[in-house]
């Protein structure tokens, strides 16, 4: 209709008519183009919110598994470390406790959850992490899978061919297992038996469980503790976003 009225008018050369029907024009496509883009700006900003949402569920979750996993962590490897003093050339202790043995026999064990987000691996497949309005949001975000790809990085060397101290030194560990266990975990069910005195006269043994609490020690600084920080400052930047408060739910 505003083509045929156009065109009506340049054949009038109605000059006045001409113009007013080209500003019409002219400002009905500029209305349209942003509606549009009011529109899909809405949309992302709805998507974003549904990210965000996401992201702070899946957060909430792996803090709590990270602090649970990062104190049963630092208990066994305060029972590794309580063993030290009974190996001492001069020690007067007699034996071990059935908690010091069966730390000494999962030495080699590590416990570390993955620093990986779903939420955050799908934004960055797809280029989603642009649908982020705030910049320190993005920024924690950044800071957080870097700092997971350096700490799985750091602890891929660490983990690597520990030490199996009931294998490497069956003579100087015995697990008991009972034809009368039902189900039960020889070693977590019953107490183990460690010869301390075999222990503390042998070099190698020595040797190979300081090594495997060396790693321990790296995988609760660097993989526990370090990436539970990098969590909850992520966590932080996104309750700031959402305007979430967990000032009663949070440990301090």
């Amino acid at each position: 209709m505003i083509l045929r009225r156009l065109t009506q008018h340049i054949r009038e050369q109605n000059w006045f008519a001409v113009g007013l029907d080209f500003i019409i024009v002219v400002v009905g496509i500029f209305v349209g183009l942003q509606v549009s883009q009011w529109s899909a700006s809405q949309a992302d900003r709805a998507q974003e919110h549904v990210i965000l949402e996401r992201m702070h569920s899946e957060i909430v979750s792996l803090v709590e598994v990270r602090q649970s996993n990062a104190a049963g962590q630092e208990q066994d490897l305060e029972r590794m470390v309580s063993v030290f003093p009974a190996l001492t050339a001069d020690s007067e202790i007699e034996s071990l406790s059935g908690e010091q043995c069966r730390a000494v026999i999962i030495s080699h064990i590590y416990s570390m959850p993955t620093p990986s987000l779903v939420v955050i691996d799908e934004m960055e497949s797809t280029g989603g992490l642009q649908l982020i309005t705030s910049a320190e949001l993005r920024e924690s975000i950044l800071k957080y899978t870097r700092a997971g790809r350096e700490a799985m990085r750091l602890l891929g060397g660490v983990t690597v061919e520990p030490f199996h101290l009931a294998s490497r030194h069956s003579e100087l560990i015995e697990i008991t297992i009972s034809a009368q266990l039902d189900r039960q975990d020889p070693i977590f069910d019953n107490d183990p038996v460690c010869d301390l005195v075999g222990m503390r006269q042998s070099r190698i043994f020595r040797n190979d469980f300081a090594d495997n609490v060396s790693r321990n020690l790296a995988v609760v600084s660097i993989g526990n503790t370090g990436m539970l920080m990098e969590l909850q400052n992520l966590h932080a930047a996104l309750d700031e976003v959402l305007g979430i408060s967990h000032e009663d739910t949070q440990p301090s």
